[in-house]
């Protein structure tokens, strides 16, 4: 009798009104669905899903942006801009730097490939050996979401097949912005990592991008992924692809660039739906040929 009761009282439990297992939903709107258009907590969210006149979408202005964000996202925002133009006007060393990034032909296209990214959520950028692809590209992005008001909410991933490739390209973008690794720019690989708050550029391995995808599937806080060295095609980056074409869908403010070294950027665009392809042209230098008989 008493285990009868018992299931009587857990079956009642079970069928009471929803309202009366926890406090009602917030009117507040929730912050993952209104930056991403999709919240992973879905009908167990105590905030509201309902579109927020006034949200900032991408290439919006920075009067938009500032109305979109938060206060403290604002606070963040102008503070990562204020220390790009203090940099531009005050250190030598930047500009030193900054000289030699300049003669780059990634750098010289960073209209195009700035805008072509703002306007396509994926992009298959090409280029030769030493354009500067794999050191400008995601720092021209970055630089133009800081100018633009929305520094608050950049958060580039690039991934690089081997782990001595993420420590170098973040040492070297690290010095290009003058700064020790680990601030803007930092790295991280199995077993160790660089980074810190105020990280808005991480340089990882694939496996450790994959390693991340298994307890956050959807990416929240990320707004950009570069999967460099593509053309390679390994299993890790294969099964990224994957991964990430189906995370896409999901996500429409997420954005994805593929870079590759060769000229079968078609086959990445295909599989992707067609996606916009952006050519870096090399850089030619004179060879003369020396033989030992002479």
């Amino acid at each position: 009798t008493l285990a009868r009761e018992a299931r009587a009282n857990a079956n009642a439990s079970a069928r009471a009104p929803a309202d009366d297992a926890g406090p009602k939903a917030s009117k507040q709107p929730c912050f993952e669905f209104q930056k991403h258009g999709l919240c992973s907590k879905g009908d167990r969210c105590r905030f509201s899903h309902e579109t927020v006149p006034g949200a900032a979408a991408p290439g919006a202005t920075r009067e938009a942006i500032g109305a979109a964000y938060s206060a403290e996202e604002r606070r963040v925002s102008e503070a990562l801009r204020r220390d790009l133009l203090h940099k531009h006007r005050t250190s030598r060393e930047y500009a030193d730097l900054l000289q030699k990034r300049e003669k780059l032909p990634a750098y010289q296209m960073r209209a195009e490939i700035v805008d072509a990214i703002a306007r396509h959520q994926i992009v298959v950028i090409s280029g030769d050996m030493g354009c500067g692809k794999t050191t400008q590209v995601p720092q021209l992005v970055l630089d133009a979401e800081i100018l633009r008001g929305a520094g608050a909410r950049a958060n580039v991933i690039v991934t690089q097949p081997r782990r001595i490739s993420a420590i170098g390209v973040a040492e070297r973008i690290a010095a290009e912005r003058a700064e020790p690794v680990g601030h803007t720019a930092g790295y991280a690989i199995r077993l160790e990592s660089k980074r810190s708050r105020n990280t808005r550029l991480l340089l990882c391995t694939t496996g450790v991008l994959l390693r991340r995808l298994q307890v956050d599937r959807e990416l929240a806080s990320v707004s950009h992924v570069f999967v460099d060295e593509v053309h390679e095609r390994d299993l890790s980056t294969d099964f990224l692809l994957i991964i990430v074409r189906a995370l896409l869908t999901r996500r429409p403010n997420l954005k994805l660039v593929l870079m590759s070294a060769t000229l079968n950027a078609s086959v990445f665009s295909d599989y992707f739906g067609g996606a916009p392809a952006v050519s870096i042209p090399g850089r030619a230098h004179p060879v003369r040929a020396l033989f030992l008989e002479d």
